[in-house]
């Protein structure tokens, strides 16, 4: 059985606009996730962020490959679920994820879900994206 090494090098980066909130990330460098051909991965937590904000802001998530892990030209597509929510395949454009008031020491995570079908004839080797997570204040 052949198992496809999917690594996230830059799970989440973090951009912020106009908040004068603290907002603090803690992630996991290099998360990886490893992917046997045919089978679901459901939710797997890649990234946790705490957020400290004293205004009113959106949480949007973006990805550099629009929803595709790739190898090359080689892709496999995948979905995010933001702090447990319904699962959206990432673009390119950022996707407001969440709109909250004031916060203290809320945590929210972004997990990965791949079908299994779109593994099953996938060439082994080291799949990436990038997801950019942007605070926005309102």
């Amino acid at each position: 059985m052949k198992i496809l090494k999917v690594l996230f090098y830059s799970v989440l980066l973090l951009s912020l606009e106009q908040v004068t909130a603290a907002v603090s990330v803690s992630v996991t460098p290099g998360a990886q996730l490893f992917i046997t051909p045919g089978v679901d991965i459901s939710r797997e937590i890649v990234a946790t962020m705490t957020l400290n904000a004293d205004q009113p802001y959106n949480v949007s998530i973006s990805d550099n490959n629009g929803g595709a892990l790739k190898n090359g030209e080689l892709t496999i597509p995948f979905r995010i679920s933001y702090n447990n929510n319904s699962e959206i395949t990432p673009s390119i454009i950022p996707t407001i994820v969440e709109t909250g008031s004031l916060i203290t020491d809320g945590e929210a995570t972004v997990a990965v879900s791949i079908f299994g079908s779109d593994t099953a004839t996938s060439a082994a080797g080291n799949y990436t994206t990038t997801l950019t997570l942007t605070i926005t204040g309102l």
